[in-house]
């Protein structure tokens, strides 16, 4: 699936709101994530000799969660950035 911009007001409308559907994502992650931490913590006795790779396994999911966020947070201002230089090049371009 790709993602075709045009270089109109209305791509740069639709841009900006891509970045602001990336915040509730991320929130929506890392609530599911808390989720998945809690029904380990809750089971993690009955795991018996597997209880350690399933620690492991939640430790990989909580550190790949954190990543992603990080790399969204700094994407979205990006996102809007390049909206604002869209709205600027079609204000300054004759039609």
């Amino acid at each position: 699936m790709g993602f075709v911009l045009d270089i109109t007001p209305e791509g740069a409308t639709a841009l900006r709101e891509f970045a602001d559907s990336m915040t509730g994502t991320v929130s929506m992650i890392e609530d599911d994530t808390v989720k998945l931490m809690a029904v380990y913590s809750s089971v993690s006795e009955q795991l018996g000799i597997h209880e350690d790779d399933f620690q492991t396994m939640i430790d990989l999911v909580g550190h790949a969660q954190e990543e992603a966020a990080g790399a969204i947070s700094e994407l979205v201002p990006v996102l809007n950035s390049i909206a604002d230089k869209i709205d600027e090049f079609v204000a300054t371009t004759p039609s």
